[in-house]
């Protein structure tokens, strides 16, 4: 014959074979949830790291964005100028300078039979590695006589 021994969450304390707790007492040991202090110093050593290269490259975007600024004005003023000389009437046309809010356009005439070649100089700031410089540009254009 069989012994059959009753089902654990039945048997009450006294009743359990060999001294045994019943089942709802026993816990299992299970691995504690979190983070270990190694884990957090090197998640936080890998986002300082992405940070600082983060603020290298906006430091280097905004640089950049200023050097393009003063480049845009400087051509905007080349242009203002060339325009300008343009439409003067052909006889007119001769050396000059003007100061525009910052920046300089100087200009040379070269006369010839039947078109006039102008030389433009065109300066203003540049910065450049936190160095504040002065950057003139060159451009020739020809004038036709009409």
């Amino acid at each position: 014959m069989r012994a059959t021994h009753p089902h654990p969450q039945n048997l009450t304390e006294d009743a359990q074979p060999h001294g045994a707790r019943p089942f709802r007492h026993c816990r299992v040991q299970s691995r504690r949830s979190g983070f270990s202090i190694i884990e957090l110093i090197v998640a936080m050593t890998v986002i300082s790291v992405g940070l600082v290269a983060a603020s290298g490259t906006m430091t280097f975007v905004m640089r950049q964005s200023a050097v393009a600024e003063f480049r845009a004005d400087r051509v905007a003023v080349r242009q203002y100028v060339s325009e300008r000389l343009r439409g003067l009437p052909y006889d007119s046309v001769v050396d000059g300078s003007m100061s525009l809010t910052g920046f300089t356009a100087d200009w040379t005439v070269a006369d010839s039979v039947d078109t006039k070649t102008v030389t433009l100089l065109t300066g203003g700031p540049l910065f450049t590695a936190g160095i504040a410089a002065w950057q003139t540009d060159t451009a020739s254009f020809r004038i036709l006589k009409p």
